[in-house]
């Protein structure tokens, strides 16, 4: 079995802080970056990776500001690929970061397939990573826990279909998992935060891969490149435009 898998633009962040998306690299830089959830489909059925964050008004009040037109709404982005929400059965859930689930509630027939380490860090998080989770927002149930009761615990590394496996890639959170999935050209890997942008895993004249400046553990973060370099795969990023140059990756 072999997939394509298609990258959806769900909204722009307008000024992400460089140092963020790589460690201690150019700290006060403002860069425009995309909100990606991806689809993937030649299976028997569609399969969606992450949802996207919310709409400009509660980013705006909880986050930071992002912009979202009426063609980046996940309904927008799936119907260009013939694909209505009730439709999608599986949703991967890399992190639960709100910028990553937050639309999980738009998905009324799937379960959400999310790392047990992971779940287990939104219910208890570092508190640098409170606000990411929205576990501290007074009277705001998290985005993540509207779709509690339809979540699938994965423990590790496991295999999700013939040529889909979820890869447990600690760093960026705890529970951070990567989509690895075969095509007709090898293997890609959605590495989701773990890579944010290329830079990530290009690396640069001090360090082979660059940690994002967001992070659970860099003791972990250093071991999943480590992980990922064993895979071979093709790295797709979860906040770089240049993503968006390819209809699909196969």
């Amino acid at each position: 079995m072999t997939y394509k898998i298609y990258p959806l633009d769900l909204g722009t962040f307008e000024a992400m802080e460089t140092s963020n998306l790589l460690y201690q690299v150019n700290p006060g830089v403002k860069v425009r970056q995309p909100i990606l959830a991806w689809l993937i489909l030649g299976g028997e059925e569609p399969i969606l990776v992450d949802t996207g964050g919310s709409d400009e008004e509660w980013a705006k009040q909880y986050h930071h500001g992002l912009q979202r037109s009426s063609e980046q709404t996940i309904e927008a982005q799936l119907q260009k690929h013939g694909v209505h929400p009730d439709e999608i059965n599986i949703v991967i859930n890399t992190h639960l970061h709100w910028d990553h689930c937050f639309q999980n509630n738009k998905f009324k027939n799937a379960h959400f397939y999310v790392q047990k380490k992971e779940l287990m860090a939104a219910v208890v998080p570092l508190p640098t990573q409170k606000g990411y989770y929205e576990t501290e927002i007074a009277g705001v149930i998290p985005s993540w826990m509207e779709t509690f009761d339809r979540m699938k615990v994965v423990d590790g590394d496991s295999k999700l279909r013939e040529g889909i496996e979820l890869v447990h890639l600690p760093g960026h959170t705890v529970g951070l998992q990567g989509v690895l999935v075969e095509t007709k050209n090898g293997p890609y890997l959605i590495a989701s935060d773990t890579i944010g942008v290329y830079e990530n895993w290009e690396g640069n004249d001090k360090l082979a891969h660059i940690p994002q400046g967001i992070h659970w553990s860099l003791e972990d973060y250093f071991r999943t490149f480590e992980k990922m370099e064993k895979l071979g795969a093709k790295v797709l990023p979860a906040h770089d435009m240049r993503v968006l140059e390819h209809e699909y990756y196969e």
